[in-house]
């Protein structure tokens, strides 16, 4: 008769039994002559890497997995700005396998946080819906026109010495040093209308004087009202300035003005940044073409900033203005939330 040694091995690992204490059994049991230690532990290692084990770890393995899946998502609930770090240690489970559950079971990925300038209120957002509809009017208007009558402008700080901020280095050198900003870093207030057209005004505030309703009319709309003049005379056309909402802007003294000189104000949303060319487009343009540069005057950067505007396109400028247009739709569409 066959002896299905084998068969005999795993009944008797089944029962508990070690290599050796099946060696011995099988001795005792049938004689000197049967299979010896090493067949044993062979038949054993085989069995324990069948396609049937394998389902078993595997599904083993799958349960476990669900189970640290459950666990992480439970602690980023909890917590949705930890780390790795922190929920390996939130969930005592190891951090590779934190990251592996995210990375690969989870397809979740690192996402930097949306800056946004406001945290809008719902009246908020159907003003800035309802004053887009009132731009998006006026700008495709003064389009037909090629914006001859329309000027946008604003306000913004520009420092004398502007650092880069990264640069590529062989390995293993040191990075150059770069300046922080401090309070009393020498900076200037420069003001700027523009359209498609070219820039009207390109002014910087002097070191002895306050950016006030005075100021602004004396020496900003002055000139505007100067510079505009004939053709709103030839054209019988209103001249409309776009711009924000700051004091010196909306003061009474500046409405005034407006009245008497026949001038419009174009709607502005509070917290709207994101559809005023200047903040969306031109002073970061500007900005970064100014990286790397330092100055000894106002007079230095201010003729370095209008040598930058000399060089932009007219199709640059009007793409902008284009690109205005459309925030302003999105807005719209999207009942007045922020366009990135």
């Amino acid at each position: 008769m066959k002896i299905h040694y084998k068969s005999i091995v795993l009944y008797l690992s089944k029962k508990g039994l070690s290599a050796t204490e099946i060696h011995n059994d099988m001795i005792a049991t049938l004689g000197p002559n049967t299979i010896g230690y090493s067949t044993i532990t062979n038949y054993l290692r085989s069995e324990s890497f069948s396609p049937r084990n394998e389902a078993i770890e595997n599904d083993e393995q799958l349960l476990n997995d669900q189970k640290n899946q459950s666990i992480v998502k439970n602690a980023l609930k909890i917590s949705p700005f930890s780390s790795v770090r922190e929920i390996a240690k939130m969930t005592y489970i190891p951090k590779t396998t934190v990251y592996r559950i995210l990375k690969d079971q989870l397809d979740y990925s690192i996402r930097h946080l949306r800056w946004v300038p406001h945290f809008l209120k719902p009246s908020q957002k159907a003003q800035r819906v309802s004053q887009s509809k009132e731009l998006l009017t006026i700008l495709e208007t003064a389009k037909e026109n090629h914006y001859k009558f329309l000027y946008t402008g604003d306000e913004s700080w520009f420092y004398l010495s502007t650092d880069y901020e990264q640069q590529w280095l062989p390995k293993g050198e040191k990075p150059p040093k770069r300046e922080r900003k401090m309070i009393d870093s020498k900076k200037y207030m420069l003001t700027i209308f523009w359209n498609p057209n070219g820039f009207l005004i390109v002014e910087a505030l002097d070191d002895n004087m306050v950016f006030t309703a005075d100021y602004f009319i004396d020496n900003i709309l002055e000139q505007i009202n100067e510079y505009t003049y004939e053709d709103r005379e030839m054209f019988g056309e209103k001249l409309i300035l776009h711009f924000d909402n700051a004091r010196p802007h909306i003061a009474n003294k500046v409405k005034n003005y407006f009245d008497e000189n026949g001038f419009e104000r174009a709607p502005q949303p509070p917290y709207s940044p994101d559809i005023a060319p200047s903040d969306f487009f031109l002073f970061g343009y500007i900005k970064n073409k100014l990286k790397g540069r330092k100055f000894n005057s106002v007079d230095q950067l201010l003729d370095k900033v209008k040598s930058i505007l000399r060089g932009i396109k007219k199709k640059t400028l009007e793409k902008a203005f284009l690109d205005w247009e459309a925030r302003l739709r999105e807005v719209i569409r999207t009942n007045g939330e922020y366009v990135p």
